[in-house]
């Protein structure tokens, strides 16, 4: 059974369902890979438009935002980022890059080429989105802010560092500086790619979701509130407690 969710620092469903799915366990069976992606390329190439931009649907997204939260024990910060929402394209940028980073470090470390859903990449992927989120949907910090987004990703890079043996990210302000500097050619380029993929695979919006079950089937489910047909598709049972009984 596998979930491949593409995810957006900027939505906070998003945040909601990478949340659900990184510590729920309903999902313990799965083999879970993450891309990033921009938000906004995925509604401009497909021609939708933002909740926050609808008139009313503004007001009912943030509470929806807060009750799916609750019903899953997800931390959030009671009122959106100021500004919210801010442009992360930078942000999601130097996401690809660190991964491209490390996935390059992985493979002159092994002789073996490494993609960005290679255990490595992914996990390296997976300490920026828990750092990332934190920042933007916990704290309430706004990480398109370049003081912020170095801070994050320096806190990432000596957290990545410190659990490696070989310190495989290195750390440092020096370091920081690469990854940003990356970001804006190769990261550029793997963010752009990951769009393009989210978008042919039916994406509209985020969270979305590519799942395929254990008889090879595949499909895309959208929203925090289809994680029930997300698992109904995969043959797993539904708990039957808390959030769960809210879910389609």
């Amino acid at each position: 059974m596998k979930i491949t969710l593409y995810v957006d620092i900027v939505s906070p469903f998003a945040y909601v369902a990478y949340h659900i799915l990184r510590h729920n366990p309903a999902f313990k069976a799965c083999e879970i890979t993450y891309i990033p992606v921009f938000l906004g390329g995925i509604m401009k190439t497909a021609g939708n438009t933002a909740p926050i931009y609808i008139h009313n649907k503004d007001k009912w997204i943030n509470q929806e935002r807060i009750r799916w939260a609750s019903y899953f024990s997800v931390p959030v910060v009671p009122d959106v980022p100021k500004g919210f929402p801010h442009l992360t394209l930078h942000v999601m940028r130097a996401i690809c890059a660190l991964v491209q980073q490390q996935q390059q470090q992985t493979t002159a470390e092994t002789g073996t080429s490494q993609s960005q859903t290679s255990p490595a990449a992914q996990k390296i992927l997976i300490s920026a989105l828990d750092a990332f989120y934190d920042a933007y949907w916990v704290q309430g910090r706004i990480v398109s802010e370049k003081e912020v987004l170095s801070e994050v990703l320096g806190k990432i890079l000596s957290s990545s560092s410190s659990s490696s043996s070989s310190s495989t990210t290195g750390s440092g302000n020096s370091n920081v500086e690469q990854i940003l500097t990356l970001a804006t050619t190769e990261g550029k380029k793997i963010l752009q790619a990951n769009t393009d993929q989210a978008y042919a695979e039916g994406a509209f919006g985020l969270p979305w979701m590519v799942c395929e079950n254990n008889k090879g089937e595949k499909e895309g489910f959208w929203g925090v509130d289809h994680l029930g047909c997300v698992l109904e598709f995969l043959g797993i049972e539904k708990p039957r407690s808390g959030g769960w009984r809210a879910m389609l």
